[in-house]
């Protein structure tokens, strides 16, 4: 159903985020790898959402993982990483995604969008506070445009046989 027939119906979407875990995380300090302050100028930033509607909880899961990386002579050097889990309780799930069947669910781009904001401002504040080089607080998530992680998203759901979907 999309946003336009739901304000039609009069259906509206409540939740609770009702989990935030951090599932890992470490810090490698650049000098383990011999590398120096001039190498690490050039830091990277790395982010993988996934995604996975839980029908029979009633829930939206969403993990993301973030990488902080130095490439130096073609070698990788992963110097920061975390894996967040963010997961919201749906009331009346089947009746806010009318018409989705458990392989097929089917979320509206204005709620996916908020739910996908807020979990990528979640990482970003979780990775300030799990960071203590201060080289690498320099380094933040990038900005993510949700319009296009919700278009791949919806593409992937209507497609997918798996559990966990790569969105952004």
């Amino acid at each position: 159903m999309n946003d336009e027939k739901m304000k039609e119906k009069g259906i509206e979407i409540h939740y609770n985020l009702i989990e935030i875990k951090k599932i890992s995380h470490s810090e490698n300090d650049y000098s383990e790898y011999g590398l120096t302050e001039d190498d690490i100028k050039t830091l990277q930033s790395k982010v993988e959402l996934l995604f996975a509607p839980l029908p029979d909880e009633e829930c939206l899961e969403f993990i993301v993982n973030s990488n902080i990386e130095c490439v130096k002579d073609k070698k990788t050097y992963n110097l920061f990483e975390m894996r967040v889990l963010y997961k919201f309780k749906i009331k009346d799930f089947k009746k806010a995604f009318e018409g989705s069947e458990k392989k097929n669910i089917k979320i509206p781009d204005q709620f996916l969008q908020v739910l996908v904001g807020m979990v990528i401002s979640g990482a970003r504040g979780i990775q300030a506070v799990l960071i203590t080089n201060p080289a690498y607080k320099k380094v933040l998530i990038p900005i993510i445009n949700t319009k296009n992680t919700i278009e791949g998203l919806k593409s992937d759901l209507e497609n997918r046989d798996k559990k966990d979907l790569v969105i952004v």
